[in-house]
């Protein structure tokens, strides 16, 4: 009877010690899946930080472009006023690879100008957002695969305590 009883108690933990090794199997797997999601996320907003820093550079050309346009136009109105209007013949133009051959009226340039900066602010404002919104999303996955781990651990102990009970 002892010798039953000895060989029940040697079962069950050889059954225990399995299950063990399993759990461990098993957050081994869970930790390399996190690790894999979370390359994956990171790489994700790098791409996407590279890309907004791309279109911020490519806007900031732009500008630039536009504003030594501005300036170009602005002598060009001053030589106008010291000379009068029928002194210059050559009419303003568009110095940029969108404007070429097209007249310039330099108010509208200075308007367009500034949409093109109120619009890049914007785009800027929602990319960071969306960088940011994505960022949490990883440490909420993180926060929340940690406590469903963390119960599954709890419910696994649990269960082995009871086991033992008799």
């Amino acid at each position: 009877m002892i010798r039953q009883l000895e060989e029940n108690t040697q079962n069950r933990l050889a059954q225990k010690d399995q299950t063990i090794w399993q759990l461990k199997a098993r957050v081994t797997l869970l930790k390399s899946d996190k690790e894999w999601e979370k390359t994956e996320a990171e790489s994700k907003i790098s791409e996407l930080e590279k890309r907004l820093s791309e279109q911020a550079a490519n806007t900031r050309h732009r500008i630039s472009l536009k504003d030594e346009e501005i300036l170009a136009l602005k002598a060009r109105v001053l030589e106008f006023e010291k000379k009068g209007f029928d002194e210059i013949k050559t009419p303003v133009r568009s110095q940029t690879l969108q404007g070429k051959n097209v007249l310039i009226d330099p108010t509208s340039i200075m308007q367009d100008i500034q949409k093109i900066r109120e619009e890049n602010e914007k785009r800027t404002a929602r990319q960071q957002e969306v960088i940011r919104k994505m960022r949490q999303q990883v440490r909420i996955r993180k926060l929340l695969d940690c406590i469903s781990f963390c119960f599954i651990f709890l419910s696994h102990l649990t269960n082995c305590h009871t086991a033992w009970l008799p």
